[in-house]
């Protein structure tokens, strides 16, 4: 396997959660699959109460807005971090 420099894993978009989950992929699908099935659960539950139904719905659409602001922030200070740890150890950047 070659090994690619950051820039290319970012270029190339083969950073990801695959990534992070080698180890723990077996685990996260098996969670994943734990999730999927209770949604359809609650789902199957909530649809015989329309207003429910609509209130859960409209729940999911902001909490979704909410985790993908979250997502983008931790990205922008993991990869603003990541700058600095790399101009640091390359002797650019002193506090």
């Amino acid at each position: 396997m070659n090994k690619m420099s950051a820039i290319e894993e970012l270029f190339f978009n083969n950073c990801g959660i695959d990534e992070s989950l080698k180890g723990k992929k077996a685990e996260y699908l098996t969670s994943l699959d734990k999730v999927i099935e209770r949604e359809e659960n609650l789902l199957e539950k909530l649809r015989k109460t329309p207003a429910i139904f609509d209130l859960y719905q409209n729940f999911q659409i902001e909490q979704s807005k909410l985790q993908e602001e979250e997502r983008k922030s931790l990205y922008e200070q993991a990869f603003k971090f990541g700058i600095i740890l790399g101009l640091e150890i390359a002797g650019f950047w002193c506090k």
